[in-house]
């Protein structure tokens, strides 16, 4: 067996440890925990300058014992939404029509708020600043006018010249991009609400 599998099954061996120690725990936040051990996991390990059977040790000694870990999992959660996370993903769709101040509002709610990991904080972020607001914006917007000059030549020939002004995407591009626009935010928010749901009752 290579040096590799032998860390791998150092690894698969704490994680089914972890997973029988969860086992009483609600489906939504057992899977969270094991989802974030085995983040981290992945992270510790690729960030070794040299991975061997005592640096993966070492990683699963740190991380801590999985029963302690499963009595900890069982004290009222730090995670679990407030009021205020409710109106969070609401913020960042509608907040960007109050001049931007309820999705930036929204934004600080989110980043302050222990309910959501770094992901879903990075993702409520880029997509789509200004939320739904954005869209309305850019549809305000004055759109590419065309116009034609024309000019008789001494020949008797007329010569006609046509040039584009203001921003102009063609249909093929931006009508995607505008349905993007939309169901991006909307996407997320719904992705919020469900994280925040699940905290409730977890």
């Amino acid at each position: 067996m290579t040096t590799t599998n032998q860390n791998d099954q150092l690894v698969q061996q704490y994680m089914d440890q972890m997973r029988r120690a969860l086992k009483d725990l609600p489906p939504s936040r057992r899977q969270q925990i094991l989802e974030d051990i085995a983040e981290h996991i992945r992270t510790a390990r690729m960030q070794l300058p040299e991975e061997n059977e005592v640096s993966i040790r070492q990683i699963l000694e740190n991380l801590g014992d999985p029963e302690m870990i499963r009595h900890e999992a069982m004290l009222p959660s730090s995670r679990s939404s407030n009021g205020s996370d409710q109106w969070v993903p609401w913020l960042l769709l509608f907040g960007g029509f109050l001049f931007l101040i309820g999705w930036v509002t929204g934004l600080i709610l989110l980043w302050r708020s222990p309910t959501w990991r770094t992901r879903d904080k990075i993702l409520g972020t880029l997509i789509w600043p200004g939320g739904l607001a954005t869209v309305f914006v850019e549809l305000a917007l004055p759109a590419g006018a065309t116009t034609q000059s024309c000019a008789g030549l001494p020949n008797g020939t007329v010569h006609c010249v046509t040039s584009t002004s203001g921003f102009h995407l063609p249909l093929v591009i931006g009508i995607p991009f505008l349905i993007l626009e939309i169901l991006a935010p909307i996407w997320v928010t719904m992705r919020l609400m469900k994280i925040s749901r699940q905290s409730i009752w977890t």
